[in-house]
């Protein structure tokens, strides 16, 4: 299982644009990722993202990758 993550610091114009608005498949909820704040998603592929890192394995969750979407 792979959890994508959009940060709510970095891109909440961005999150609140593609995330909630355009695609609508954000999991409710958020995801504290080395004291940030991000909004889950598990849609593959994302047609918004400009980038991705992977931040490593959650023992419950998989892989998290963080995502960088489009300005």
């Amino acid at each position: 299982m792979t959890i994508y993550a959009v940060s709510e610091g970095a891109q909440s114009k961005e999150a609140e644009r593609y995330c909630f608005k355009e695609c609508g498949k954000v999991i409710a909820g958020a995801l504290d990722i080395m004291g940030g704040a991000f909004w889950p998603c598990r849609t593959e592929p994302c047609p918004f993202e400009e980038k991705r890192i992977s931040v490593g394995e959650h023992p419950e969750l998989g892989e998290i990758i963080v995502r960088k979407l489009r300005s």
